[in-house]
Order: C-alpha cells, then structure tokens, then sequence
C-alpha cells in the first residue's frame, strides 16, 4: 500500500508539472511567420494598416524672453508663414532703433566730400603761394631764400596727399555704411526670430506654453501637425511580394466612418524597407490626400484602414511622385 501511494504521488507530480510546462510555454511570445496577405484579382490587400502624421512639428523658441502672446490657439489651422506666437522684442526694438540712427549718420557721413573740397581748395593755396615766390625769384633773384621755397613746395606737395586721404577716407566711411547695414540687419533678425511662425500648412493640436511665460531657446510652444497629407503604414509578406512589386505602386485606402459607411482614397507606395522582420514581413507606407467634410478631415491619424496596392503600378522614374 505505502508503494503504491509514493506511486501515485509521482504521478500527480509528474501531472503537475507538465501542466506548469504547459503554462510556460504558452506565455512565451510567438514569432511564428504571420499569414500570407490576402489577395484580390492578383494585388495585395493589408488589413488593420494604420494612419499616420508626415509632418509632426514641435514649434520652438528662437529667442528667450517672455512670451508675450499665443496667437494660434488649440484647432487653428494655419499656412506657412503665419505668425504663431510672440516673444518680447522691446530690446531687439531698442536696438534697431539704434542701428537705424547709426546707419544714416554713416550715410551722412559717407555722402559728404567736404573733407576732399577742403583738401583741394587747401591744395591750390599751397600751389599758389609756391608758384608767386618762384615767379619773384625769377624777377629778382635771391629775394626768396632757396629753404623758403623748398618748404613752399612740400606744403604744397603735402597739401596733394591730403586729397587722397580725404578720398580714402570717405570711402572707409562709404564701407561703414555697410557695416551700420549689417548690424540694423542682425537687429531686424532677431526681432524676426522673436516672431514665431508657422513652418508648413496644418493645424495647432497641443499648446506647451502660455503667455506670460519665459521661454528658452528650443524650449516647444506648440504641437503643429500636417492632415491634407497622410501616411498609411501596413506590411507586406516578403515570400510572396519583393520590393520590386509594391515600390511606387499606386493604392487604394478604405477606411471605415463613423455610422458604417466607407471612404475610399487613392495614393502611392512612397517608402519599402530594407529590413524583413522576423516574421517574415517588411513594412512598406504610402502616402494619400486628406479630404474635409463639414469643416472635419475625413482621415485621422490613429485609425486603421485597408490599403490595396495595385502590384506592378509603379510609375516611371521620369514620371515623378505625385505631389
């Protein structure tokens, strides 16, 4: 009796532990090789495809400083260039308005000849009075003494350099002139980079500052994403299709609306990866144009949406990408 109760005890034992093997394996994730993707009249249909942004934009500071107003609230859509949000300027204003002084007084100055005028007519004097004392020698020799009239003719030859530099010098201030440009310049750019605007078309999703607030430069202001252009990502069984198959080749996105109803899109394979994945697939997107109804886009990125790639649709290389 005592052996056939260590008997039984073994195996229940034996049970139980193959049960716990059971459980382990069972936890273990699966890297079996996905199913091959559907096919529809010979193109490759990739269900549960998600949506996604192109254009994802943390908008930062250029400049610290205060942040004097968010001009682009939550929702606004907005084209490149917009103004954004601003950030105090008052010192950059100051200091153009400084730059602006500094540079017409370097006009001013570069545009005057009178130091050049004033060295000629000083000149001419000089070469009069050089010529008068030549003229009396030649009418009564030895009235001027011969150091007299070397000295009336360096002045004179003196008086000549100074015309040069009057010239020379005007041109330094003509180049000043650019330099005063330079730095009224530097001050209109930073009052510009105080100026937040908008990189590209899209929509205001998620505000990180508020005005009053002090902002670093690269400190993010604001969220801005593109939606009149889309990505759809999905992946493609490699046993069956190469890269050679779907790159550029166009597609056809079914998503599904609220209440039911389908939405169809058209686009083109922009990008097939390199990498196969374990099992067995490689991700591939394409890239559509979004449409509004009632002021909503009709795709939103998070979404799930069938895409059909029409294999072997791939343009031409001359033929380009569509826009």
């Amino acid at each position: 009796m005592k052996l056939q109760w260590i008997g039984g005890s073994m195996l229940l034992m034996s049970l139980a532990m193959g049960v716990v093997g059971t459980t382990v394996v069972a936890q273990r994730p699966s890297f079996t090789r996905s199913s091959a993707n559907p096919s529809r009249g010979g193109n490759v249909v990739l269900s549960h495809c998600v949506i996604s942004l192109i254009d994802d934009i943390q908008i930062p500071a250029e400049q610290a400083g205060v942040l004097v107003e968010i001009v682009a609230q939550e929702n606004a859509r907005v084209q490149p260039g917009d103004l954004l949000a601003k950030v105090d300027a008052s010192d950059a204003l100051l200091r153009k308005a400084a730059a602006e002084a500094e540079l017409a007084a370097a006009k001013a100055k570069a545009e005057n000849d009178i130091e050049i005028r004033n060295a000629i007519a000083t000149a001419k004097v000089a070469d009069a009075e050089y010529a008068d004392s030549l003229d009396i020698n030649r009418r009564s020799p030895n009235t001027i003494a011969a150091t007299q009239l070397r000295r009336e003719q360096l002045t004179a030859e003196r008086e000549h350099l100074r015309i040069d530099v009057a010239k020379m010098q005007q041109a330094i201030d003509g180049y000043q002139v650019h330099v005063r440009k330079a730095e009224l310049d530097a001050a209109m750019n930073e009052i510009e980079r105080r100026q937040v605007d908008a990189p590209i078309a899209g929509e205001v999703v998620q505000l990180y500052r508020r005005a009053g607030e002090w902002v670093q430069p690269g400190d993010p202001i604001m969220r801005l994403v593109r939606m009149d252009r889309l990505r759809v990502e999905g992946f493609v069984d490699a046993a069956n299709y190469s890269a050679r198959d779907v790159q550029g080749a166009r597609v056809t996105i079914s998503v599904q609306l609220p209440g039911g109803s389908r939405r169809s899109f058209e686009g083109e394979i922009t990008f097939v990866s390199p990498i196969v994945e374990a099992n067995g697939e490689y991700r591939v997107w394409a890239e559509v144009e979004n449409t509004m109804e009632d002021n909503f886009w009709v795709l939103r990125p998070g979404k799930s949406a069938e895409m059909e790639i029409y294999v072997g649709t791939s343009r031409p290389a001359s033929a380009g990408r569509l826009p």
